[in-house]
Formats: structure tokens, sequence, C-alpha cells
């Protein structure tokens, strides 16, 4: 079992292992004019479930455990300024969606949801917010929160898992800031999200519009595919897949390509010492 005994003793260890703590508003990195924060990247639900993972079950005194600590922010920073260069280059090239097209897209959404299903999801995370905040209060009650409020809702295990995410009153209101009240609230926050990818994908197309895929490229990878084996697909029957599959891993290639040039333009300084290993996670 790795209840309220196992969080403290994982604490206990990030000071024992000499994690160092270090202020939040601690700059990191600098993109151009915006900066990253110290905060950002080490007070993420993401690095804490990244910890569980590899010491769940495990002795956390293990002297790893600092750079398990590391490589997990290093990633996050890594992700945060892919986000900022992405984010810049949106707004340079003047890249907009309409609402009309955002509600378009959230329609079809929840074309495939019935409202009962919505609520459903409403009650879950309202529940597991309320799970959260009842052991905060009293930990020794895990077992019987979990059984009056989640056991229909998720296995004992990704209980534990909330637990080590969400172990502090300021983590569980971050958290609840996102619970959603009702289905406007879903809707709100669906809009949002859907917003972000069809900007994101706007940008994609702009970064590989020029790419296409030739019949003779597509009959080679037939030819390399299937060989002369009586049992290959014809041409005819596959082409058209093959050549989706090919299309993607080109604009796939098209895209990390523009990536390593725009972090080689974007004038990313890395102030902290300790994470100048970034630049190789980007390259």
């Amino acid at each position: 079992m790795f209840e309220t005994f196992g969080l403290i003793v994982v604490s206990l260890a990030l000071v024992a292992e000499g994690v160092e703590v270090r202020d939040p508003n601690h700059v990191v990195a600098i993109i151009g004019q915006t900066k990253i924060l110290f905060g950002e990247i080490a007070e993420s639900p993401g690095l804490e479930e990244g910890l569980y993972a590899v010491y769940l079950g495990k002795d956390p005194n293990k002297p790893d455990l600092e750079q398990a600590t590391h490589t997990q922010r290093l990633r996050r920073l890594a992700r945060r300024i892919r986000q900022i260069v992405i984010n810049h280059k949106i707004q340079q090239l003047g890249i907009a969606v309409s609402d009309k097209e955002v509600d378009k897209k959230v329609g079809e959404v929840f074309q495939g949801l019935r409202t009962g299903q919505v609520q459903a999801m409403i009650g879950a995370a309202q529940a597991i917010r309320d799970a959260l905040a009842a052991w905060q209060k009293d930990p020794g009650s895990s077992d019987a929160i979990y059984q009056r409020l989640l056991a229909n809702i998720m296995s004992k295990e990704q209980w534990r898992t909330w637990q080590v995410c969400y172990s502090t009153p300021e983590k569980l209101e971050q958290l609840s800031r996102n619970v959603p009240r009702d289905v406007n609230d879903v809707m709100r926050q669906t809009r949002e999200s859907v917003r972000r990818d069809l900007l994101y994908q706007r940008l994609v197309d702009a970064i590989t519009k020029d790419v296409h895929i030739t019949d003779t490229e597509v009959r080679q990878t037939y030819k390399a595919r299937y060989g002369g084996s009586p049992d290959a697909p014809t041409f005819e029957a596959v082409a058209e897949g093959l050549r989706s599959s090919l299309v993607a891993e080109k604009k796939a290639k098209a895209l990390e390509d523009w990536l390593r040039l725009q972090y080689k333009r974007a004038g990313i300084r890395i102030l902290d010492t300790d994470f100048r290993a970034v630049m190789e996670i980007l390259q």
C-alpha cells in the first residue's frame, strides 16, 4: 500500500536525496520576451506522476531519485519551449479561427455524446475533487472515502495516483478550478481546447502545404512492403492507404525540421545552467 505514509516518505526522500527546492519565480529560460519560471516545470502533476510510476512499490531512497526528478523537469521545459515557439508563430503568421468554426467543431465533439454521458463525466470530476478534499482533511479515512465516492469510477491504484498527484491544498485548488460545474462549463472548456487544436492544425497545414507524394514513391513502398508475396493485396487495393501513410510521415518530418529551425531562430536563452541539456532534447 502506498497511502499517506508513502506520500510522507517520498516527500522526505526528495530532501534526503538533495532535490533542490527553489523559488518558483526563479527564471529558468527566456524565449524572445517570454520567461519560463521554475514553478512552471517543477510544480506539475505530470512530474509527480512520473516519480510515482518510478517509485511505486520501490524504495524511495534510491540515489537516482534526483535524476528522475530532473529528467521530468527537463521534459516539461522542452514542452513549454515548444508551446511558446508554436504560439509565437501562430501570432506572427496571423493564423486565426472564427467562432463559427469553433462552434461547428464543438458540435461534432458533442454530437456523439448523450446528455447523460456528459453529466456522468461532470459527476466523476466533482467526485474526484470532493474525495481529494476529504482525504486531505482526514488522511486516515482514505479507504472509506474511496468506497463512498470513487468505487464506481476508478480502481484503488488509480485513487492512489490521484492522491500522489494532488497531495497539497495548493494542487487541489488548481485542480478544482478546472472541475466543471455544469454542461456550460464543459462546453466552455471544450471550446478553448478546440480553438487551440484548430490553430495548431492551421499552422501545421501552412508548414506542410508543399508536401506531396509521387506515384513512384507509392509504388516503391508497395514493392518494399509486399515484395513478390503471393498473398500480397493488389496495388490498387492499398495504394491510397500507402499514400496517406507516406504523406503523414513526410509531414511529420517536415514539422520536426521546421521546429528545429525555429528553435535556432527563437533566441532561446537557458539562464539556469542545470537545464542546458534541454537543448539536446529539442534537437
